[in-house]
């Protein structure tokens, strides 16, 4: 096998893994066993580091991807560009505005943590692109 075919499928595993393991495996649990008043401010910087991590390995990714249908590898170029942009998108909008509406909502409580979560994750949006960024990227 191709050592760049390799590791595009290994980036490719990775950010999917991460990205599935952080929102699917991880995040319910944490929140089941730390409660919502210690979970939230955890979740915040969390995020941060997933987004970043899955935007540097998706754009390893479609670094890759592009070297690979350059040289001739067939491969749907167009699912890892959707990938790349959904965490793009990720990482310059959706998580800054998820990590504001979470510490807006938490300023504004002081003590009553019921709601923040729900402020993180619905008034910072992104399910939807988190959904795309991985279905692309799997079907890649």
């Amino acid at each position: 096998m191709n050592p760049i075919l390799a590791l595009d499928q290994g980036l490719t595993g990775f950010t999917v893994g991460v990205t599935v393991y952080f929102f699917f495996i991880q995040s319910p649990k944490l929140a089941k066993t730390m409660g919502k008043e210690k979970f939230v401010p955890l979740m915040m910087a969390l995020t941060r580091v997933w987004a970043k991590t899955t935007f540097l390995s998706s754009t390893a990714n479609l670094a890759m991807s592009l070297y690979l249908s350059s040289n001739g590898t067939t491969m749907n170029i167009y699912l890892v560009a959707i990938g790349w942009m959904a965490m793009a998108l990720n990482w310059f909008i959706v998580v800054p505005a998820a990590l504001k509406a979470g510490a807006r909502s938490a300023r504004e409580r002081k003590g009553d943590h019921s709601k923040d979560l729900k402020e993180f994750a619905v008034n910072g949006g992104g399910i939807d692109i988190i959904r795309v960024a991985t279905a692309s990227l799997q079907l890649h």
